[in-house]
């Protein structure tokens, strides 16, 4: 970031620079709050402004990726509810972990490794605008920010990530799992230019 400057890769890309845009679905966050830093680094300042400007990241429902790495309560909460879910159904390690079955002493083993890191993830921000679906019915998303963590209630803004805790999706009982994948997979149709229809649906 301190390299943004005429010696920079930046720089060489002339009139590009200006144009370039960043989409990205169910992304995690990927810069410390500023704020959180103290000091004043100029020209980090100047870069993350004109990323942010750029940037938008699509949040469906109640997917819990990206509410990583800074909303540590939201996954906290995730964890409360899915953990006991996953146990007892045995369901398979997620995301590449490993092929064996998930138990009580794998989930405080991993809570124990992340828990050191608390301190530092709460300092995670998302970059630019974070278009957000409430839920498949919904055509129209809200345009969010990220301002940090709720802490112990939620943000009153509903222009704010940090307003959608994880209590307030009615998820039934014994679904935490699925929905929550089904949520971090979940990608819009009305961004689609084509949508193909199975034949045997269509008839």
């Amino acid at each position: 970031i301190g390299g943004y400057n005429k010696s920079s890769w930046w720089d060489k890309l002339g009139r590009l620079k200006s144009s370039l845009n960043a989409v990205t679905f169910a992304a995690p966050m990927n810069v410390l709050d500023r704020d959180e830093q103290g000091g004043n680094n100029r020209l980090a300042n100047q870069l993350l402004e004109e990323v942010g400007a750029n940037t938008a990241n699509f949040v469906f429902h109640c997917d819990a990726v990206p509410r990583a790495y800074g909303h540590v309560g939201y996954l906290h909460d995730v964890i409360n509810e899915a953990a006991p879910e996953a146990v007892r159904d045995k369901n398979p390690i997620w995301f590449g972990l490993g092929s064996g079955r998930i138990s009580s002493s794998i989930i405080n083993f991993m809570l124990s490794a992340v828990t050191p890191l608390v301190p530092i993830a709460v300092e995670y921000r998302h970059t630019g605008r974070l278009i957000y679906y409430e839920d498949k019915a919904s055509t129209t998303p809200l345009i969010l920010e990220d301002t940090g963590p709720a802490g112990k209630q939620k943000s009153p803004d509903k222009s704010h990530l940090n307003h959608y805790d994880f209590s307030s999706y009615k998820i039934r009982r014994g679904e935490y799992i699925e929905t929550l994948l089904e949520a971090h997979s979940h990608f819009p149709k009305t961004l689609a230019p084509y949508i193909s229809v199975d034949k045997d649906e269509a008839n």
